[in-house]
């Protein structure tokens, strides 16, 4: 009968029975955070990476991420809408060529800035236009004999 008294506070505690006041909130506590980290946290991380995926376009290895910060995410919709129009799979194709060019331009050529005038005239030239305009079929070939012809006139 003791050790059910003195199990319920009643030896060696306050009078009447009470316990320390934080001793009385440690298990609450202690329920809340182990509710937290098992149940609140993973579903609110879950959510965060749901709607990040709302507002990203992925095509191949090209990833657009749009973000208005929270204050319009109705915005952010509208423009990842719009860059799916623009960006369409043709640019992960032409991504897979210059990633393959990349490869062999790096073996080639040494100079840093050789390859960044390589590189930049073969983003802003019309292959990509006149792959989506199909007057080009295979863009990596494309891609290719365009670095090809470069070469050729940088040796001059």
């Amino acid at each position: 009968m003791n050790f059910l008294a003195h199990a319920m506070g009643g030896f060696g505690g306050k009078e009447g029975g009470e316990s320390g006041g934080f001793g009385a909130f440690l298990p609450l506590i202690l329920m809340f955070a182990i509710f937290y980290f098992l149940l609140i946290r993973p579903q609110q991380k879950k959510a965060k990476a749901h709607k990040q995926l709302l507002a990203s376009i992925k095509k191949g290895d090209l990833h657009i991420t749009i973000s208005t910060n929270g204050k319009s995410p109705m915005l952010s919709r509208k423009i990842r809408k719009e860059l799916e129009c623009m960006y369409n799979d043709e640019y992960a194709l032409f991504l897979d060529a210059l990633g393959k060019l990349r490869k062999q331009v790096l073996i080639d050529i040494d100079d840093i800035q050789m390859r960044k005038e390589i590189f930049g005239k073969i983003v802003y030239s019309n292959l990509l236009e006149k792959y989506q305009n199909e007057e080009v079929h295979d863009i990596e070939k494309e891609v290719m004999n365009y670095y090809e012809q470069m070469k050729k006139v940088m040796k001059k």
